[in-house]
């Protein structure tokens, strides 16, 4: 099976040797948060579960960037795709344990409890997210914003989901961006800070690996 081809337009950095900078701006993705705030990641399906270097590597380095006074972001729409990894994850482990072969909706309508908890794991996340993260990188959907992520779409790899969130951040000027996803390395003009190796091997192939 052949392996993951990336074509490297932003600056990368490699987590694992970085060291964050008192003047550091960095928006924090989904996937990293999720990791950081939902503690039961691990016990639904095994093909969702996460690597060790993910829930170490990416703590480690927001905490060490806080420690030094970076500046975090958090981004309004990460709600959306944490509260929907939660509940998959949620209805995942719910499946495993009672045996049940039931639908998201039916897992969504049909047991109160099992929602209950699910809501208050996305707001026990959201909780720590704004702890961490006392900014926000704010998103309009505008027709201005969906033209360029139209255009945007055609330049890189990004889902359809990112791709507001990747307009806003070239918009905004705050373009470091802390995450797992290797699709954001084909955006030119932002710096992925990272601990993917894919992403890592890739950059350094393409002399895109930023050591600073």
């Amino acid at each position: 099976m052949p392996g993951l081809s990336v074509i490297v337009n932003a600056d990368v950095i490699d987590i694992g040797t970085d060291t964050p900078h008192n003047s550091d701006k960095f928006l924090v993705d989904s996937n990293v948060w999720y990791w950081m705030t939902y503690t039961r990641s691990n016990l639904g399906s095994s093909s969702r579960a996460p690597r060790p270097y993910q829930t170490t590597t990416y703590p480690n380095y927001v905490k060490s960037a806080l420690s030094v006074n970076a500046e975090i972001f958090k981004c309004g729409l990460s709600l959306s795709e944490i509260g929907n990894r939660i509940e998959s994850n949620e209805h995942d482990i719910f499946r495993k344990s009672s045996s049940q072969d039931l639908t998201m909706k039916e897992f969504r309508h049909n047991h109160v409890t099992e929602r209950a908890n699910v809501v208050g794991e996305i707001e026990l996340a959201w909780l720590q997210i704004e702890q961490y993260a006392s900014r926000s990188l704010e998103v309009f959907v505008t027709d201005v914003a969906i033209g360029n992520s139209l255009n945007l779409i055609k330049s890189t790899q990004l889902d359809v989901y990112d791709l507001l969130m990747a307009d806003a951040m070239l918009q905004s000027g705050i373009t470091s961006i802390i995450t797992d996803d290797s699709d954001f390395v084909t955006v030119r003009g932002i710096k992925v800070f990272t601990a993917n190796r894919t992403a890592i091997s890739e950059a350094r192939r393409q002399n895109k690996l930023l050591i600073r």
